[in-house]
C-alpha cells in the first residue's frame, strides 16, 4: 500500500520504538555531564551503537528501494515471465 495511513501504521509497528530508543540515547548523552570518565565512555559507546543501528536501517531502506525498482521494471516490462 502507498497510503500514508498504512505506511504510518507499519512504521509505528516496526521501526518507531527502535528510532525512539536511538534518539533517546543521543539526547541522554548530550544532556549528561561528561565529567565522569567511565560514565562518559559508556555513553559514548551507546552513542556509537545507536549510530551504527541508524546506518543499518538506512542500508535496509536502500535495499528495499532497489527491490521495489526491480519489481516496478518487471511489471512495466513487455516481456512475460512464465
Amino acid at each position: 500500500e502507498v497510503r500514508v495511513s498504512h505506511i504510518s501504521a507499519r512504521y509505528l509497528k516496526t521501526w518507531f520504538l527502535p528510532d525512539i530508543c536511538i534518539i533517546s540515547i543521543d539526547y541522554l548523552f548530550m544532556l549528561s555531564d561528561a565529567g565522569g570518565g567511565s560514565k562518559a565512555q559508556s555513553a559514548l559507546r551507546l552513542s556509537k551503537i545507536a549510530r551504527f543501528l541508524r546506518i543499518l536501517r538506512i542500508l535496509r531502506l536502500r535495499k528495499l528501494r532497489d527491490i521495489l525498482e526491480v519489481l516496478v521494471r518487471r511489471q512495466n516490462s513487455e516481456h512475460v515471465v512464465v
